[in-house]
């Protein structure tokens, strides 16, 4: 086979041009300190890096979002730790008014006002723009200056909604806290057709009617939710279909001082988990569902104990007390709800124990339902109101009496509000002998209840920090394999770099050889 010039130096340049790109090659590799630095340089390798480089960031976010939480968490502890510290001056003060005149029991009861005032302004502690005690309703303060009936609020449409029809709210709100419900479509179509699942969490988890979790909307458009929530759909006269996954949402708030919800912030802490970092309002402050106290009304149950006697027997302001005065009216007895009762105890006629709790207190129960109770629950005695409105037991049997009787005024939590306090032959006016020992208790129940959320708060964190230490280990992991996927080996180049050197000059020489020949070289 004749070998040609042509053949000789295109020969010769594809070797100098290979050597020269791998010369090239090592020499981005030293500089960059990378043996990849781009797919082409290993496609498998540059995949793996992209997917590290993936979980490092997402580590980033998590460790981001921790600290987030933290600060959250401490910002919600000291608050903790100021609404401690004013039930120790609550405290204080009730333990330091027992047996004190009437003017010193007034200015107490100013005093009490002023820290009731201070722990609704740490209960609307703000963390940035949002409230701490909310829940998942950040924007709306928590607690109200008195207390508020149930309500539900209009309903609120996803951004995303493709549903161009109307939706209403309406009912009497029956549940025991606050709530955010959901309605979320599964299935497009009109009314009567389209599907729906529905939440009592605000969307974090839906109802389960197994088999077939998946609703049909009513074709008049009813749905109900519960707790006497119903929000009705007008599709326009079939004109307005749904969109599969519009989202409605409700907010019913209990009766009371808190207005936020019972939903814990959550945040990603690591793939596939979420952490709840948040306290609501009704865990610290009213103990919802917990058995604890309702703090806000424990301190006004305070205060109205330590009030002027002076408006005991008067409904209104200037009314004596009869029969048919509503207990809700009495002045004296404040922060009435409807899951208040009254609570009788002590011993009847015979000296048998009572304790009777069936009494409850509506917006129609009279002071003589009280009079038919305490007739009913202590034998042979008999209950009247003066015409001063002042209240009256007398025991019917002969000797020596043992009727011995205490009325108290309870919430549903089983903390009490005011007590009344009269034996057999005596009179008093109602409310006039406020006793301050239930009012003790109840603080320290409040003080319990913070100290538990403050344990919870050091849960939390020692969560954090474990979760934290976990993700940070494993991202050391990721580093330490990302260093050996595309982080080169500098002495190992070098001496690639030398003999791809050495080469590079060999293949100038022979090419500036070739370049030199000519017809005179072959007559020699």
């Amino acid at each position: 086979m004749r070998i040609t010039d042509s053949m000789r130096f295109n020969t010769m340049v594809n070797n100098l041009n290979h050597t020269q790109s791998d010369y090239n090659e090592i020499s981005e590799a030293i500089s960059t300190q990378k043996k990849v630095n781009r797919a082409s340089d290993d496609p498998v390798a540059a995949t793996r890096i992209l997917d590290i480089r993936r979980g490092k960031a997402a580590i980033e976010q998590y460790k981001q979002n921790m600290d987030i939480s933290r600060s959250w968490i401490s910002a919600t502890e000291t608050t903790l730790s100021s609404a401690y510290d004013m039930l120790n001056t609550a405290m204080g003060i009730a333990l330091g008014s027992a047996g004190a005149d009437a003017a010193t029991r007034e200015n107490a009861a100013a005093n009490i006002q002023d820290i009731i005032d201070s722990m609704r302004s740490l209960a609307n502690t703000k963390w940035g723009d949002r409230y701490l005690f909310s829940g998942t309703r950040e924007d709306v303060a928590p607690f109200t200056v008195a207390p508020s009936d149930a309500t539900i609020d209009p309903p609120q449409a996803a951004g995303s909604n493709t549903f161009a029809g109307t939706v209403v709210s309406s009912g009497a709100y029956t549940g025991g806290t606050n709530k955010t419900y959901a309605v979320k479509i599964t299935s497009d179509g009109l009314l009567g057709a389209a599907t729906y699942k529905f939440s009592t969490d605000g969307g974090r988890t839906w109802n389960t009617n197994a088999p077939a979790p998946d609703l049909v909307t009513p074709a008049n458009g009813v749905i109900s939710l519960g707790d006497g929530v119903t929000l009705t759909f007008d599709d326009v006269s079939g004109t307005n279909p749904f969109g599969e996954n519009d989202v409605f949402y409700v907010n019913a708030t209990a009766a009371g001082y808190y207005q936020g919800n019972d939903e814990n912030l959550s945040i990603p802490v690591n793939r596939g988990t979420n952490d709840e970092y948040s306290l609501t309002g009704a865990e610290v402050f009213t103990a919802a569902g917990a058995g604890g106290v309702d703090i806000f009304r424990t301190l006004h149950a305070l205060k109205d104990a330590l009030a002027s006697d002076a408006i005991a027997n008067t409904a209104g302001g200037s009314t004596p007390v009869t029969a048919a005065t509503l207990l809700k009216d009495i002045d004296g007895y404040t922060g009435y709800s409807n899951t208040d009762y009254v609570h009788l105890e002590g011993t009847d006629t015979s000296g048998n124990v009572v304790s009777d709790d069936t009494l409850a207190i509506t917006d129609t129960t009279t002071v003589g339902d009280l009079l038919g109770k305490i007739g009913s629950a202590f034998g042979n005695a008999t209950a009247s109101i003066a015409s001063d409105g002042k209240l009256k037991v007398v025991d019917n049997t002969s000797g020596a009496s043992l009727l011995a009787v205490t009325i108290g005024i309870r919430n549903m939590g089983g903390s009490s509000d005011s007590t009344l306090q009269f034996n057999e032959g005596q009179t008093f006016i109602i409310d006039q002998a406020k006793v301050l020992s239930d009012q003790v208790a109840d603080l320290q129940k409040a003080q319990k209840q913070i100290l538990v959320n403050q344990a919870e708060c050091g849960t939390k964190t020692a969560h954090l920090d474990i979760v934290k230490n976990n993700v940070t280990a494993f991202n050391e992991s990721l580093s330490s394999l990302l260093s050996e996927t595309q982080d080169a080996n500098i002495t190992e180049l070098a001496m690639k770099l030398s003999m791809k050197e050495i080469a590079l000059k060999t293949s100038y020489s022979i090419a500036a050889k070739l370049n030199s020949t000519s017809i005179l070289d072959f007559l020699r």
